[in-house]
């Protein structure tokens, strides 16, 4: 059985009892005991009025939207509590609210994708029900992909939906396929359920593989490591992808030769005009093209060429704002500040941006501040969603110069704050809009070397010269987030002389002015913190500290004066060690989303910038993650690619000829990357994720022209008929496939919908620039290639048949080599 001891204060009383040890003194007769609120050191005020502020957050399997809404629903509670009639409650955040709209969007966003496929398929189709059929594969295949999802463990959530939405357009790719050549057959004369049989069987290796090579791209994603968040995203975007594909590929095989045998419509239907006469222009071209390879090979890489002035001007940024419609200032005010001088200058910047509240759409301005710093965050009214098609029109209006923008946006609300603010002798103001607990710079530009004071000499120089740069609004560093300290240096004879010991004056020191905390005193329901310091009175300025008595080893009482010297001085904000070296941040924000040529105007102004031996410098955890994030995305095309060749060498039974097919994806680069740049569109993280998606579909309508190809050849034509007749015959569903998938990725990629902050867009505008430059092109550059690997392929064969020939002269039977 243990034993316990039990000896709590009961009472504040019980305490002030307590006797000091080897006296008659009790502890009420040298100190004060009292129950109260502990020192406020800031003010924080929403609005111009007193506010406090909470943070409320859940637990890591807790839902989000219903959190969030069960908080509304007990804030709207307390609004109806008459304690709470002279409160006003204002939620600056809620996340739930971001997700709900995010796939909201993304719900309107497939529905209006699924409605331009369905319009696409019937204008090529122009037969009403087996359009729809066609178009059931979409529902169909989406079902399963989410019943999937269910069973394995995943939620429906933003980043999963817009898998789900990625396939609206591709998962009727197989179906349009299988049917025209369903169709195809019918016209040679076979019958409905003959037609159908063959039509499907005959392309269904084509289509199966087509199929795999989408789904083998994001296997690569699994060998990835996972610190910036991409692998994470590649696989809950395209598991649902996969199993949408997977669906549509039995759709295809199943129920449309199925529903094409038994759905029959005699009326003869007339194909577009357009189609026709774009069948028999590309005809001549085709012609053209095999009949001048080498001018086309110079065509050709004209074109791919011109992709390294796209993407070398393309604006290249990771993401980094924050989620919320908010920005930040920090002043640094100086140390002979009062608080009502701290706040007279806050009240002037309050009423400096309340002064055009109505311009910038300001919702709220929270403020905290003390005598030597302030921080503003300012809160701007949610931007209102839009349909794809408002974004659209007023685009359109932005670029004839008619558009008129109600509110200004939150960079250009930062650039005029900083400009209109006042300005005030010794007062540094530095701007930021990111997430507590993230990066608070734009860039950062760390300095590693052994001497914290060397390194603050250094950054003096950084700040200066990064300041030079136009699109940098604000630069601080670390030791500028510090506060000014007095330091005590004890002279160490003195010290000896007298006998004290230097922890004691430590002790002391933190004793008198920050107090001491003690085992907290505990009540029925909770506990309640015991400090114990000097009165207020008696630490209030630098003379009272210098005269904090100790005792000598022979008893006499000496001030601290005797045996220290004071220096104030400007401390670091902190001290930070990365593999040894002290480093030190020289951090910058900048409105420019392009921050890959913010990094190249980096590099000029520190051109030439000298550092004594042991000191270096780099360009920050940001520009590590840009780079680890370029590298990680050539590691997946490189291995996606290489998927694709290995399964297109098992279909073809060759090496030589999937290299013709692999020619679409270079030239789809090139059409994302134009897209990109046209569009003013940065290189993010989502177009990242757009490029390794568009390697799996470009090459499915290779694919298929290749597989005809090669049948028809096999049939007995030549290569040239075969390559103009195979072209001819999938013209039409190679436009098909091409113009569903953008269709459907049309309201993401004009729309401007988010995923809690992270635009949609660039994704969609990289998969649709792709799609279209490698549709035209490889129309023309797979034939082209095709030919010129068919020779490379002989060639081989010619010489590995004459090594074969050569190596057996001394055969039993050199009359039959000889034939």
């Amino acid at each position: 059985i243990y034993v316990r001891s039990v000896g709590k204060f009961r009472s504040l009383e019980q305490i002030r009892q307590l006797p000091i040890r080897g006296t008659n003194i009790l502890l009420k007769d040298i100190a004060n005991v009292v129950y109260e609120v502990p020192e406020r050191e800031w003010t924080q005020r929403i609005n111009g009025k007193p506010a406090i502020q909470l943070g409320i957050f859940k637990e890591s399997i807790g839902n989000t939207v219903e959190i969030g809404q069960a908080l509304e629903d007990k804030f709207d509670e307390f609004k109806q509590d008459p304690r709470f009639a002279n409160f006003h409650i204002e939620i600056f955040f809620n996340q739930g609210h971001f997700i709900l709209e995010s796939v909201n969007n993304l719900k309107r966003a497939g529905m209006w994708g699924g409605f331009f496929a369905f319009l696409v398929l019937f204008f090529f189709l122009r037969r009403l029900r087996m359009t729809i059929i066609l178009n059931i594969a979409i529902p169909l295949s989406i079902l399963v992909s989410m019943t999937v999802l269910y069973f394995i463990g995943w939620s429906l959530n933003v980043i999963t939906m817009m898998g789900l939405m990625i396939s609206i357009g591709m998962v009727v790719d197989n179906s349009i396929v299988v049917l025209e050549n369903i169709y195809h057959k019918r016209a040679q004369g076979l019958k409905d359920r003959e037609a159908a049989g063959n039509g499907a069987s005959e392309v269904s290796l084509a289509v199966t593989m087509a199929t795999f090579t989408t789904i083998v791209v994001f296997l690569p994603l699994i060998l990835m490591n996972d610190q910036i968040g991409f692998k994470f995203y590649m696989m809950r975007i395209g598991l649902p992808v996969i199993f949408s594909l997977l669906a549509s590929l039995m759709v295809a095989l199943v129920f449309i030769p199925l529903a094409a045998s038994r759905v029959v419509s005699k009326r003869k239907v007339q194909e577009p005009k357009a189609i026709t006469r774009g069948n028999q222009h590309y005809k001549n071209v085709l012609n053209w093209v095999l009949q001048n390879r080498l001018k086309t090979f110079a065509l050709l890489l004209l074109i791919f060429l011109s992709s390294q002035f796209a993407m070398n001007n393309l604006a290249r940024t990771d993401n980094m704002e924050g989620n919320i419609n908010d920005f930040r200032l920090i002043m640094d005010l100086p140390d002979n500040y009062s608080d009502k001088d701290a706040e007279h200058v806050v009240q002037a910047v309050e009423d400096t941006i309340r002064s055009k509240a109505q311009q910038y759409n300001v919702r709220a301005i929270d403020v905290r501040y003390r005598h030597d710093r302030a921080r503003f965050r300012v809160f701007l009214n949610e931007e209102e969603s839009e349909e794809w098609y408002d974004v659209l029109y007023n685009g359109s209006l932005k670029i004839a110069g008619l558009y008129k923008p109600k509110y200004m946006n939150r960079d250009k609300v930062v650039e005029d704050v900083k400009e209109r603010i006042p300005k005030y002798p010794g007062i540094d103001v530095r701007t930021s809009w990111h997430q507590e607990g993230g990066e608070d710079a734009s860039l950062t530009i760390s300095l590693y070397g052994d001497d914290t004071n060397k390194l603050a000499e250094l950054s003096e120089e950084v700040e200066r010269r990064l300041n030079r740069i136009e699109e940098i609004i604000s630069v601080e560093t670390d030791r500028e987030t510090g506060n000014d300290e007095i330091r005590l240096e004890l002279k160490r004879e003195q010290v000896q002389k007298y006998g004290i010991n230097p922890q004691e004056v430590s002790a002391t020191v933190m004793y008198a002015l920050r107090g001491i905390q003690l085992p907290k005193y505990q009540t029925e329901d909770k506990e309640i913190d015991m400090v114990i310091q000097l009165q207020e009175e008696d630490r209030e300025n630098l003379e009272q500290l210098q005269s904090i008595s100790f005792f000598t080893r022979n008893g006499k009482e000496i001030p601290l004066s005797a045996i220290a010297d004071f220096k104030i001085k400007k401390g670091f904000g902190e001290i930070n060690r990365e593999n040894g070296k002290t480093y030190l941040s020289v951090k910058a924000n900048t409105t420019s989303e392009n921050i890959s040529k913010v990094y190249q105007k980096v590099d000029q102004v520190m051109e030439g910038f000298e550092m004594p031996y042991g000191y270096s410098w780099n360009k920050g955890e940001r520009f590590r993650r840009i780079q680890e994030s370029d590298s990680n995305m050539m590691f997946a095309v490189i291995l996606s690619i290489t998927f694709v060749f290995l399964l297109m060498g098992i279909l073809f039974e060759s090496f030589v000829l999937p290299l013709s097919v692999i020619m679409a994806i270079p030239f789809s680069f090139v059409g994302a990357y134009w897209m990109l740049y046209i569009t003013g569109t940065p290189m993010d993280m989502m177009s990242q994720i757009g490029f390794i998606i568009l390697i799996g579909i470009v090459v499915n309508n290779a694919i298929v022209l290749i597989d005809l190809v090669n049948r028809l050849r096999n049939q007995g034509l030549a290569r040239f008929e075969a390559l103009i007749e195979a072209g001819q015959n999938r013209f039409r569903p190679i436009l098909m496939t091409a113009f569903t998938t953008i269709g459907g990725l049309i309201p993401m990629a004009v729309g401007n919908a988010k995923m809690v902050g992270m635009p949609y867009a660039p994704m969609g505008r990289t998969i649709i620039g792709g799609l279209i430059f490698s549709t035209v092109v490889s129309l023309i550059a797979v034939p082209w290639a095709y030919t010129l690997f068919d020779d490379m392929r002989n060639y081989f064969k010619r010489i590995f048949a004459g090594l074969l020939v050569k190596s057996k002269p001394d055969s039993a039977e050199p009359e039959m080599i000889g034939k």
